[in-house]
């Protein structure tokens, strides 16, 4: 059985859709129009010359932002973004993306 990045609450069709989005660029970021720390975490991730794919969760249905958002944050987790995936695993925001920076972690493959 594949490991994946996502939580048990999420349903087999978004988990297999959010899986080829990741597959397809090295970094996904799940965002939001007005979030500035979003905004920082994708200009870092250009700096390090990463590529990214987003996921705006304020501009797609409101029914499928709620089951992205059981994906990526299960039920017990605070919602906040940037919510960050890189390699298939999850990085977190912009503060562990900051600390992956510092650590010299951020590379382009």
């Amino acid at each position: 059985m594949s490991t994946s990045p996502f939580t048990d609450t999420c349903k087999q069709e978004y988990l297999v859709s959010l899986q080829k989005l990741m597959s397809a660029k090295q970094a996904t970021v799940f965002s939001t129009t007005y979030c500035g720390y979003c905004t920082k975490a994708k200009k870092l991730l250009k700096q390090h010359d990463v590529e990214y794919n987003e996921v705006m969760l304020d501009e797609i249905a409101q029914g499928d932002a709620y089951e992205v958002s059981n994906c990526i944050y299960g039920k017990g987790e605070r919602k906040t973004v940037p919510v960050i995936f890189m390699d298939n695993k999850k990085v977190g925001g912009y503060g562990e993306l900051m600390d992956m920076q510092k650590q010299g972690a951020i590379n382009k493959v």
